[in-house]
């Protein structure tokens, strides 16, 4: 009996570990879905984060809800340039 059971807890083991590296990707691809969504939402509509801002009494809540957009935004993306034509009215 005792045999039996260290074979199935082997196997359980080496199958356990045959699946650790898909089930981290897994992990992790969802992880960045969920970060890439919340960014969309704060860069497609900067006045709900400016009035959460507000609401949470930041000061200067325009300029500070900008800067965390602007600072999250890839360098060269173009949700970077829209910010900065909104904050400086270009």
């Amino acid at each position: 009996m005792m045999q039996l059971a260290n074979k199935y807890y082997r196997l359980l083991i080496r199958v356990s570990s045959s699946l650790q590296s898909p089930f981290l990707l897994a992990v992790r691809l969802y992880w960045g879905w969920q970060f890439m969504q919340t960014g969309w939402g704060k860069l497609s509509d900067i006045n709900k984060v400016v009035g959460f801002f507000t609401d949470l009494g930041i000061p200067a809540p325009a300029l500070n809800a900008y800067f965390r957009v602007r600072r999250r935004a890839p360098p060269d993306s173009g949700a970077r340039l829209e910010t900065d034509r909104a904050a400086f009215g270009d």
